[in-house]
């Protein structure tokens, strides 16, 4: 910019100086040229009037040669004036091109950020790319990884299904056996009850003594309670182990305890320690602390008002049973067959084995009588004991 300005200057003061010589010499020429025209006419009129004019006619000459001079020298300076024009023209193209060129380099420099700026995203883009090579690297290594899990876990699955299946299969085996077992029990057991007792029906008579007569509130009184057992094709293990202890006299001395308001227990239950080993060893020794085998349940002889039934829990019920007050009570036998026995397998409900058919006014006496504070069984009745419990034969 700086020459442009200094180039401009020159220029300027180059033509103002040659246009102010070029005038000096057209002032001259023109003043030249008159007097050449000047001598011009003398000359003619010496030729008129015949006689010589050496010194107008030199004159004229020299004035002639000066013209011829001053007509090159205007030439010149109208050339160099046209030179200078030519100059503004090239410089004033110059100073275009010049602009031009410094657009083209503000281009240029908006380029050259451009292209830093690119660099930096190519930088970052290339970090980034680095970052995304790894990334896949490591979803690759993950998606080998869970595939490898997966096919574990399949593998696990397919053991598992395969164990599961094995435990099925053997737990239906077990199923089959104790099926078979409990059969081959249910079939001695009838056998033995009909070779020893009869086929039945059979009956158990609880000879009762009431230190206090619950009615006259006197002295001791006597009373029966009978009870007939369920038919043999029923509940042939549960009758055969009832019959067994009964002819054993393992009920005589128990007493009678109320579980709930729904029923009341005959066990070998007392407040006093020593009584209650002396009722409760001989079950032990004997075989019956549990008497059955098996959980026996049939449910076409089910729980119901009067019936006789072995208490139980989530283990094999017995040796003590209890005795149905209400209806009532089949309702909660039938909710407590959701729950689970010892082993984690269904519980079934407690075995049913007959009913009560002589004696329902006593167990009406029975609530009314003052008990003892809850005790296993629940509230024992200290006064109410089973004397003997026998058989009744036809």
């Amino acid at each position: 910019q700086q020459f442009s300005a200094q180039c401009d200057t020159i220029l300027k003061a180059a033509r103002s100086e040659n246009e102010e010589k070029h005038r000096k010499i057209m002032e001259t020429l023109d003043k030249t040229k008159e007097e050449l025209n000047v001598l011009k006419g003398k000359a003619g009129e010496c030729s008129s009037e015949g006689r010589m004019c050496a010194d107008v006619i030199e004159n004229s000459q020299l004035l002639t040669s000066k013209v011829e001079a001053l007509e090159g020298v205007n030439k010149r300076y109208a050339s160099a004036l046209l030179d200078i024009q030519q100059c503004h023209v090239n410089l004033d193209k110059s100073l275009a091109e010049k602009e031009s060129m410094e657009m083209s380099i503000q281009e240029m420099e908006k380029e050259m950020f451009l292209l830093e700026e690119l660099k930096e995203d190519s930088e970052q883009l290339q970090k980034c790319q680095y970052e995304l090579d790894s990334l896949e690297d490591a979803y690759l290594y993950a998606d080998e990884q869970l595939a490898e899990v997966l096919q574990q876990k399949r593998q696990l699955k397919t053991d598992k299904e395969n164990e599961i299946a094995l435990c099925k299969k053997k737990q239906q085996g077990w199923e089959k056996r104790v099926d078979y077992m409990e059969e081959y029990v249910a079939k001695l057991s009838r056998r033995a009850v009909i070779e020893r007792y009869g086929e039945g029906p059979h009956h158990v008579i609880l000879d009762i003594r009431y230190q206090v007569d619950p009615q006259t509130k006197t002295g001791p009184r006597s009373s029966q309670i009978i009870i007939e057992l369920a038919p043999l094709d029923l509940m042939p293990h549960a009758v055969h182990s009832f019959l067994d202890m009964v002819s054993r006299g393992l009920y005589n001395g128990c007493l009678f305890a109320f579980g709930s308001r729904f029923l009341v227990a005959i066990a070998p239950e007392t407040r006093d320690a020593n009584r209650q080993r002396e009722l409760f060893v001989p079950f032990e020794e004997q075989g019956f602390n549990p008497p059955l085998a098996y959980q026996e349940y049939n449910p076409d002889y089910p729980h119901e008002i009067y019936s006789v039934s072995f208490s139980g829990g989530t283990s094999i019920s017995g040796p003590a049973f209890f005795i149905a007050l209400t209806d009532e009570i089949s309702e909660l036998h039938l909710k407590s067959g959701t729950a689970l026995d010892d082993h984690g397998l269904p519980l079934r409900r407690e075995p049913c084995f007959g009913k009560v058919v002589i004696g329902h006014e006593d167990l009406e006496f029975l609530q009314n009588i003052e008990r003892d504070p809850p005790g296993r069984l629940g509230w024992i009745l200290p006064e109410v004991i089973v004397e003997k419990a026998t058989i009744q034969r036809k």
